[in-house]
């Protein structure tokens, strides 16, 4: 009965059952109560499911876009649906800085956290 409680709350809100939980467990603790406990089985299974209900972030944003043969996104597309989504200029920026200061693709590694080859990629796309 909790558990469905937490799910549906969490589905009102479109955040995570965890997150849900967590929330309440810091505050009961900070007023003194005892922290709710879950079934350590079930409940899982329930976030789980629940996950199911909705796209990653991945899906949601390049879901319809064309991939290549090795089923990679291309920088262009990756700049312009990141851009589009979040309504942000940061690839503009990026590309002014990575000129002015002469930087490479492992700056560009570094900045998105991803893989160098596809460093290289944005790099090439940007500059």
């Amino acid at each position: 009965m909790l558990g469905r409680t937490i799910i549906d709350l969490a589905n009102q809100l479109t955040i995570s059952p965890w997150t849900v939980i967590g929330q309440v467990n810091k505050y009961a603790e900070s007023i003194g109560k005892p922290e709710l406990q879950l079934s350590k089985t079930s409940f899982p299974g329930a976030v789980t499911n629940f996950n199911k209900g909705y796209k990653s972030l991945s899906e949601a944003l390049f879901g319809d876009t064309e991939l290549d043969l090795h089923g990679k996104l291309s920088a262009r597309d990756y700049i312009e649906k990141t851009e589009g989504a979040f309504e942000t200029s940061f690839f503009d920026l990026l590309r002014k800085y990575l000129k002015e200061h002469g930087k490479g693709p492992g700056y560009v590694q570094t900045v998105l956290d991803m893989p160098l080859l596809d460093a290289q990629s944005i790099h090439a796309e940007l500059t």
